[in-house]
């Protein structure tokens, strides 16, 4: 009994990629950012070319520089728990 309890309390990043759950949320991450970049790139584009003032307003430029962040950072995460 004493093993068990003990195999329980050890949990280990290399038991995490072995289980099927990980890689899922991962996946599941990945794309939850993927959506969230793309509206961010898409809206940022639509602020730059419809919405910019004379004297060069950034706003546009800041919204597509944090969707390209997102989706970076939700590609790391896929390979983080997908033991990548």
């Amino acid at each position: 009994m004493a093993t068990a309890k003990s195999q329980l309390l050890r949990l280990d990043f290399t038991d995490m990629i072995k289980s099927t759950m990980a890689p899922r949320l991962g996946h599941l991450l990945y794309w939850m950012a993927s959506w969230i970049a793309v509206i961010l790139i898409a809206g940022g584009i639509v602020v730059w070319l419809y919405f910019a003032r004379p004297n060069y307003d950034p706003l546009g430029l800041v919204m597509v520089a944090w969707g390209i962040i997102v989706w970076l950072g939700g590609r790391s995460i896929r390979y983080w728990l997908g033991g990548r």
